[in-house]
């Protein structure tokens, strides 16, 4: 990845429960009472030189002071866990004697503040990851607040605390003694949880271990109490470990995966509120991943600090059954690339949730492959990724936030990103095949806030569709979701999607409900022009819409782009396949008529959007395209009527760009029509069979269930009047 400057920020990760971090912590029982407490952090760990954060429970009188972490290049962060709340976090930023700007994250929560001198306090009602920025600091503090856990108690049968071996040290001491005494316990603890059907516990307490390379093992859990944290260290006091050297790793350099599990194990637990600390700005040239996962199946992640590795920080190798919640993912952002938070590489049935990804390179990824390197050798047969699923997460970033790729040497099938915040990136939804043969399809981004596209990396826009061919080839990319997507700022480019030839294209991508624009201006895209969104000619069914509602007064708003132009120089609002017209909108003001929206509902088959003909309206006589209207009266005595045909609907309507009248009716064909019809006004505010304002400000007429508009009356004028609706 090109190099790209960041500024420096802080990450706060919080919430109002928890341990200190001390090795005699309190265990909590499911229904015990707790108040506000932060997670120690080691010493080692350098304090932030911006902040200091204190907390408390808003019925306490005391505020507790929280660790801030300010080891990671380009941020701090603090750590706390949360009851249930509210919880109070109180921010004061050093140096300074007063706040004149701040703001807290992310923008859609909404979440106030208050400010006296040099402190910024804010509340919050349940554990989430906020992230805050205060003017004067250039920095940024995120607070993760996560929920309260209950620990494991380290003399309970079946649990092996590392330090009751001699040899372990928690001050960063004697890594050879350390790391064989922590894998002993690990050994233990896998043997004991087969030989009694469930997991032995490594139990770490509070400290900081230096280790070498550790393998986790099938039946077992480890967990890492409040304060402690393993440390990557090659070298301490002349003690070195030589860690398994693995060369083949391209560009990405020569390194090892740090923690990693045992090849084809299953039934693993690694959880708490400690951290694996991949100290990369410590350990030289010499590179690491810090955790990989590799052939394995039931792993459940949850609740940790996983910073600082060199590379790939987490890998999700050809494994199965897969949950990660609570999880910060912190790497450095120093711009160096290749230092993605999470990569998810050819593996099924994956839950990535209720986390935070900050990195310089791709925060979460879904990639596959069909070569093999020792970088992405994770034991058995190249795999497909399916059923992949990242929920409610904050990705932060330098390059992608949300992304499938690069590599599709697999096919990728049946991914999800879904309500999540893009902090910052240079890409908010992206997909970049570019290495492998192998179809993605059926990949879906929904409820998506899009914050910021204030990074660079392969252009600056908030969606990003890319088939490139490589060494490796080319493959096709179909049927792409887009979703309900809230896009605060599209960056300084259109969004590209391209195709890169007949073969290998995109093949049905859609756009619903993208809402694009700062707040208190911000309009839901008709169009891909109004999203920004750019294709090439091997680019196929796009379709742009918003869900039932094509607003089409100053603009087209045909949903699917690219489609014969069936009234040309007019303005189109059209439904689109499986749609059929139910209702029409218009302005309210006499002075400016003429329609303002069409309302559309999905009915299926046999409403496909087969065109038919461009029927014009008349505004001086019926037109009936039948020759005869489809209903057996006459629905508006004294003004002009244009219908489609029997056995067809209104799939669109077009208008003159300047006067607004109403120029062609777009008629498709569905057998099922009835002659059984009544009408609607447009004149007034008769809503049919829909209650809510599906165009505030607007007349609005819509067709009662189970009926569609198959004709429309105009006023001399060519302004519409009234709809004439049919049972389908």
């Amino acid at each position: 990845m090109p190099a790209v400057a960041l500024p420096a920020v802080a990450l706060a990760l919080g919430a109002c429960v928890g341990g200190d971090g001390s090795d005699d912590e309190a265990l909590l029982s499911a229904d015990q009472a707790v108040t506000s407490q932060p997670h120690g952090q080691p010493s080692y760990m350098r304090r932030s030189t911006s902040y200091s954060v204190r907390i408390k429970d808003s019925d306490d009188a005391d505020w507790k002071p929280v660790d801030v972490i300010g080891d990671i290049n380009g941020y701090d962060y603090v750590h706390f866990s949360m009851a249930g709340g509210p919880c109070q976090i109180e921010v004061t930023v050093k140096g300074a004697s007063t706040i004149s700007r701040y703001t807290i994250s992310p923008e859609k929560d909404a979440i106030p503040g208050s400010v006296n001198g040099n402190k910024l306090t804010y509340t919050l009602s349940n554990d989430k990851y906020t992230i805050v920025w205060i003017s004067g600091t250039n920095q940024k503090l995120i607070v993760a607040a996560d929920p309260v856990h209950t620990a494991p108690n380290p003399s309970d049968a079946g649990v092996f605390n590392v330090m009751n071996d001699s040899g372990v040290k928690n001050d960063r001491n004697n890594i050879s003694n350390t790391t064989n005494g922590i894998q002993a316990a690990i050994d233990a603890a896998s043997s004991y949880g087969g030989a009694n059907g469930g997991r032995g516990i490594v139990y770490v307490p509070a400290g900081a271990y230096a280790v070498g390379n550790i393998t986790l093992k099938s039946n077992m859990e480890l967990y890492l109490a409040e304060g402690a944290a393993f440390f990557f260290a090659s070298n301490v006091d002349g003690d070195r470990w030589n860690y398994t050297y693995r060369t083949d790793w391209t560009a990405k350099g020569n390194g090892t995966r740090w923690i990693a599990t045992q090849d084809g194990a299953s039934n693993i637990k690694i959880w708490g509120r400690g951290t694996l600390d991949g100290n990369a700005l410590g350990s030289g040239s010499f590179q690491n991943n810090v955790l990989v996962l590799n052939n394995n199946r039931d792993v459940t992640v949850e609740g940790i600090v996983i910073k600082a590795a060199s590379k790939w920080g987490t890998l999700i190798g050809r494994s199965e059954n897969v949950t990660f919640s609570n999880v910060k993912f912190f790497q450095h952002m120093s711009g160096v690339g290749e230092d993605d938070a999470l990569d998810v590489i050819e593996s099924q049935d994956v839950m990535i949730k209720s986390s935070i990804g900050a990195s310089f390179d791709d925060s979460f990824s879904v990639k596959t492959y069909d070569y093999s390197e020792d970088y992405i050798d994770f034991g058995g047969e190249h795999q497909a990724a399916q059923n992949i699923t990242f929920d409610n997460l904050i990705a932060w970033t330098g390059c992608h936030a949300f992304k499938i790729g690069q590599g599709a040497g697999q096919p990728i099938d049946n991914v999800t990103f879904k309500n999540s915040v893009v902090f910052d990136a240079a890409h908010a939804v992206s997909l970049h095949h570019k290495a492998g043969v192998a179809t993605v399809q059926n990949v879906t981004w929904n409820n998506i806030d899009v914050q910021k596209i204030g990074q660079t990396n392969l252009g600056r826009s908030w969606a990003y569709v890319n088939i490139e061919d490589t060494a490796t080839g080319p493959g096709k990319v179909k049927d792409i979701t887009v979703a309900n997507i809230r896009v605060r700022d599209t960056g300084t480019d259109s969004s590209p999607l391209k195709g890169l030839d007949s073969v290998n294209n995109v093949e049905g991508i859609f756009f619903r409900d993208i809402n694009v624009g700062p707040s208190g201006n911000a309009s839901f895209a008709q169009n891909a022009a109004d999203a920004r969104l750019v294709r090439n000619e091997f680019v196929s069914n796009l379709q742009v819409s918003q869900n039932g509602v094509r607003m089409f007064w100053d603009r087209d708003a045909v949903k699917v782009e690219g489609a014969p132009d069936w009234s040309p120089s007019n303005f189109k609002g059209n439904c689109g396949p499986n749609e059929a017209m139910t209702g029409m909108s218009q302005s309210a003001d006499s002075r400016q008529l003429g329609p303002h929206a069409l309302r559309c509902k999905n009915y299926g088959p046999p409403f496909n959007d087969t065109f038919v003909a461009s029927q014009a309206v008349s505004s001086s006589g019926d037109s009936y395209r039948s020759g005869t209207t489809n209903a057996t009266y006459d629905w508006d005595p004294g003004y002009a009527k244009t219908e489609c045909g029997r056995g067809e609907y209104v799939s669109g309507v077009s208008q003159d760009m300047s006067a607004h009248s109403l120029k062609h009716l777009r008629c498709a064909s569905a057998d099922s029509i009835s002659n059984a019809c009544n009408s609607k006004s447009v004149m007034t505010d008769d809503r049919g069979e829909n209650t809510g304002d599906w165009d505030p400000g607007y007349f609005k007429a819509e067709c009662d269930a189970d009926m569609v508009v198959v004709g429309v009356s105009v006023n001399a004028s060519g302004m519409p009047r009234r709809i004439l609706c049919c049972h389908k």
